[in-house]
């Protein structure tokens, strides 16, 4: 998931900015009362003065503890801004000049820190819409200001397919490094991220079939930070990129997938790295329990439930299509799950409230994996909220009813199992919410059908997107 961007300004530089303000000439100063309150808690403000952080591992340094033994040292002080000169204000104003616009707070302990204006709207605004992002102030919160989210349904495979659509690039414009195809600057992968981050869903078309899997690697490195990384022995984008697209390594011809000391490509569990789902493809001793092995249709679901942080992104490289049916459904999960909150709320207060587990089992390898989570993540303003109120932007799906375990009901108030009354009643609430959701999931307006070429890759950001 992309999640954060870091500027190109230098955090060192940006520290020594923040922390020692000197006046500007044509400065406009706009001095505030004291007792006015600041957009944000002074205790977060304070805690994310760039000074508490390391300039070069981002980490902070304001953590209290014995350098020799490790132990933390407890302080005795007061957590409230009134009683803590360390978190209490003792005036702040809003700093404008010809470049810049900041925010510079006073604290009661003689110490002066600035923030930039910009950064402080964006959190004030995020915190008061439920969509809090803690961060600090040489970090943006978001991917882009040009690229937002964008929720689907009713399309087809022509719109997906379509040279505006913004869901479709070739092989070579993502894993390649000149010029694209189309004439562009060659930035493949800056577009497929974006792609991924806006609608969940990327089609790769002219993937290679038969490397054994080594662009199929390639691609998952592209997608997964490849491009900032130049070794070959670290990045298997690198190596692809060097070996001009071919799998020999070496003089070898064995298939590249995975690197000894490689920090990007496909995450190994226990269907190995790059996977097929014909059993008799399959690496020995690699997991062959698991429902995508029959000729059944499969209901829409995310993958690896019953793992505790499910795979970012699922990539499907279709090798040889059915001679009949076979088709590939996706669905946008973040759109089922607001659909459910506009029209059924009290069933979508069940799936973001109500824990589920999920468990994959192979008895021959050896695997028991359990993961728990609700069906529908979503940032939470309060328990005490009604249900209408209490759920913000939807984060995560995880949905697989062929992985889920029975559910039981959380103890009542007194801590002791619910009598069978209130029993019925958490039972009834979550048949109500599966019915649904159910509904919506069979629905087609929520299925995206693909008839999916030899060479054609559908990557998809597996904990938003379902798959069938």
């Amino acid at each position: 998931a992309i999640t954060a961007r870091h500027l190109s300004a230098g955090s060192a530089a940006a520290a020594d900015r923040h922390h020692h303000q000197h006046q500007h000439q044509h400065q406009q100063q706009l001095s505030h009362d004291p007792a006015a309150r600041l957009p944000l808690p002074p205790q977060y403000l304070r805690d994310a003065d760039l000074t508490n952080y390391d300039a070069s591992t981002h980490q902070r340094t304001d953590a209290s503890y014995d350098g020799h033994s490790g132990r933390p040292i407890v302080s005795s002080s007061d957590a409230s801004a009134a009683n803590n000169p360390y978190y209490k204000v003792k005036s702040w104003r809003q700093v404008n000049d010809a470049k810049s616009s900041d925010i510079e707070v006073t604290w009661a302990d003689g110490a002066t820190t600035t923030y930039p204006k910009g950064w402080v709207d964006q959190q004030a605004k995020l915190y008061a819409d439920g969509h809090g992002i803690p961060s600090t102030p040489d970090t943006s919160c978001e991917v882009s200001s040009s690229v937002r989210r964008v929720l689907w349904s009713n399309i087809t495979e022509e719109d997906v397919r379509g040279l505006d659509s913004g869901m479709a690039i070739t092989f070579g414009d993502l894993v390649g490094a000149d010029t694209a195809s189309d004439g562009s600057d060659g930035e493949g992968m800056s577009r497929a991220i974006a792609a991924l981050y806006k609608h969940g869903l990327l089609l790769v078309t002219g993937t290679p079939l038969h490397d054994g899997g080594t662009g199929l690697a390639a691609l998952a490195a592209a997608v997964s930070g490849g491009d900032v990384k130049s070794s070959p022995n670290a990045s298997l984008l690198a190596r692809y990129r060097q070996q001009g697209g071919g799998n020999a390594v070496s003089g070898s011809a064995d298939p590249i997938t995975i690197l000894p000391d490689g920090t990007d490509g496909p995450l190994r569990t226990l269907y190995g790295s790059v996977w097929s789902t014909h059993s008799s493809a399959m690496a020995e001793g690699a997991s062959v329990a698991d429902s995508a092995y029959s000729n059944d249709g499969l209901p829409l679901h995310t993958d690896m439930t019953y793992m505790r942080d499910p795979p970012g992104l699922q990539i499907f490289a279709m090798a040889q299509p059915a001679p009949k049916g076979g088709e590939s459904i996706f669905g946008d999960g973040f759109a089922v799950a607001e659909r459910l909150r506009s029209e059924h709320p009290d069933a979508f207060d069940t799936l973001c409230s109500t824990t589920r587990r999920y468990r994959s089992i192979c008895t021959e390898t050896g695997w028991h994996l359990e993961g728990r989570g609700p069906v529908i993540s979503a940032i939470d303003r309060g328990h005490g909220l009604p249900p209408a109120s209490r759920w913000g932007e939807v984060t995560a799906i995880r949905h697989n009813d062929l992985d889920r375990l029975p559910d039981l009901p959380p103890l009542a108030a007194n801590g002791s199992p619910m009598d069978e009354a209130e029993s019925d009643e958490f039972y009834a609430k979550l048949r109500y919410a599966h019915q649904k959701w159910d509904t919506l999931l069979g629905s087609d307006e929520f299925r995206l059908v693909l008839q999916l070429k030899p060479g054609d890759t559908v990557v998809v950001t597996n904990q938003r997107c379902f798959h069938g």
